[in-house]
């Protein structure tokens, strides 16, 4: 079985996934979760985007209502513990998750990696790092119709957001 079998296969199964990315997210590590998020919603799931930053005000208009929130212990960390599954999209190393790395070190869900970066890993069960992809989006976009899943608009918007932003507008790879 694949990586791409296996993190779909946790998809499948879960009924709640948190979502989130590096510290002062950029337009790809949030178009990575933003899209997953919208398609696994579409399935029924429960989903949230949480992050230790602020939504940076260039990419609000990205965002719909209660998609995504800035993390507070008080608040998340419940609900992060008893998530299904948590993924990181486009992190870079485990520090990028500022506040949040500890508690989702201490998550009882499966811990999902999906980046284009070269990371040592010591926190992330299933880690599908493909260092060739342009980007994190890209790397979602491929999970998404490996699982049969069908991109719609809504899911388009923040993976394109995520591969301009990783390729300066298709400049480079």
């Amino acid at each position: 079985m694949s990586l791409f079998d296996n993190i779909a296969s946790i998809l499948t199964r879960s009924r709640s996934v948190i979502l989130t990315t590096h510290i002062t997210p950029d337009g790809d590590g949030l178009g990575s979760a933003l899209g997953l998020s919208r398609y696994l919603r579409a399935r029924g799931k429960k989903t949230r985007v949480i992050n230790c930053s602020a939504m940076p005000p260039n990419l609000r208009w990205m965002v719909q209502d209660g998609e995504f929130t800035v993390w507070s212990a008080d608040r998340h960390e419940q609900r992060l513990r008893g998530a299904d599954a948590v993924v990181a999209t486009d992190l870079g190393n485990a520090s990028r998750l500022g506040r949040m790395e500890q508690p989702v070190r201490r998550a009882s869900g499966t811990r999902i990696l999906i980046d284009h970066h070269i990371y040592q890993n010591d926190l992330f069960d299933l880690p599908l790092i493909v260092v060739e992809a342009s980007s994190s989006a890209e790397i979602v976009y491929d999970l998404i119709r490996h699982m049969g899943g069908e991109i719609t608009p809504d899911i388009a918007e923040p993976l394109y957001v995520g591969l301009i932003s990783d390729t300066g507008n298709f400049a480079y790879s």
